[in-house]
């Protein structure tokens, strides 16, 4: 068989690969989470370089990894699982930018209109950085720059509620 063939040709890591992955097939999750282990930091990586925000990269990292669980049996080669994931990253991070900015560009009204009727925008959280711009909305400068004062002090390794700008 032509499969027998080349295992003899594979590296031992390249043997793992397939083993892991015929295993996720399978339906086995411990082997398909050892491959979410290879691979996340370059699904995380891809990711970075096309949205640019570190929340958002890590999100879709979930996401890729989510539609790879779905569609793993449709993979007939399993030595380029890593080039499969290279593959749904990119489509996928398009289509989470193409969404992002839609939904960006729509709030912005419901939010106007939030702080005209004395509403706030903030959440129980901090305000996220794709909405640091929407601030001005119900904040003055000095207001946010106050704020921001205030989590370096409290926060200054930048450690709680990372992409967020205040606490």
């Amino acid at each position: 068989m032509v499969v027998l063939e080349l295992e003899n040709d594979l590296t031992e890591e390249q043997q793992e690969l397939c083993v892991l992955v015929e295993d996720a097939q399978q339906g086995d999750r411990v082997a398909f989470g050892q491959l979410v282990e290879r691979y996340e930091r370059s699904v995380y990586a891809t990711a970075m370089r096309r949205l640019g925000n570190d929340a958002e990269a890590q999100e879709l990292v979930q996401e890729v990894f989510v539609q790879a669980l779905r569609k793993i049996d449709q993979l007939r080669e399993p030595l380029r699982f890593g080039g499969w994931l290279r593959s749904i990253t990119p489509r996928m991070a398009i289509n989470r930018a193409a969404r992002s900015r839609a939904a960006i560009s729509a709030d912005r009204e419901v939010l106007e209109a939030t702080v005209e009727l004395g509403g706030s925008i903030t959440a129980e959280h901090g305000v996220g950085m794709l909405r640091r711009h929407d601030l001005t909305l119900q904040l003055d400068a000095s207001t946010i720059g106050a704020m921001r004062a205030l989590k370096r002090a409290w926060d200054p390794k930048g450690l709680l509620n990372p992409g967020k700008i205040w606490a």
